[in-house]
């Protein structure tokens, strides 16, 4: 400080960078790292690509199986529901085919899916059958309604 105040700045600033310098340079000065070449990088740079692909995929995995597992849990409640009320929904899917309304329509074929999913479920396959071949024979002449039958995956002829 007494040289800073004497005017010799300048000789003090450089003393003291070479000082810093001195206690900071380490005894043994790393190995500077090997310089990579652009394949390297451009490899390296795919691999990382690859691996936010899998972890992308596994996530989507992950999540499909987790929505999976919650339409089948919501599908069990349904089911659970209807199976006291059997003989009510054939009713109602009668009821929504008279009405002859488009609407209607989807509901009475989402009520038959769900019906058939519950006789497989309860082992009741022939009762299902043979009430839906008796509706379709019913109803054969109610072409907006068959192919909603069909485009559910329900057979289309009785």
């Amino acid at each position: 400080m007494l040289r800073v105040a004497q005017g010799e700045g300048g000789g003090v600033a450089a003393t003291l960078a070479r000082g810093f310098r001195g206690a900071t340079r380490t005894a043994d000065p790393e190995p500077e790292q090997p310089r990579r070449t652009v394949e390297e990088l451009l490899d390296r740079a795919d691999e990382l690509k690859e691996e936010r692909e899998q972890e992308r995929r596994r996530l989507a995995d992950e999540e499909r199986r987790r929505r999976e597992a919650a339409e089948a849990a919501a599908k069990d409640k349904r089911l659970d529901a209807l199976a006291p009320r059997k003989a009510a929904a054939w009713q109602d899917v009668e009821r929504f085919v008279e009405s002859k309304q488009q609407q209607a329509y989807d509901e009475a074929v989402k009520l038959l899916v769900d019906l058939r999913d519950l006789v497989e479920r309860d082992g009741e396959e022939w009762h299902f059958t043979e009430r839906f071949s008796a509706l379709l024979a019913l109803h054969a002449r109610k072409r907006a309604f068959i192919a909603r039958v069909g485009k559910a995956g329900l057979p289309t002829r009785p």
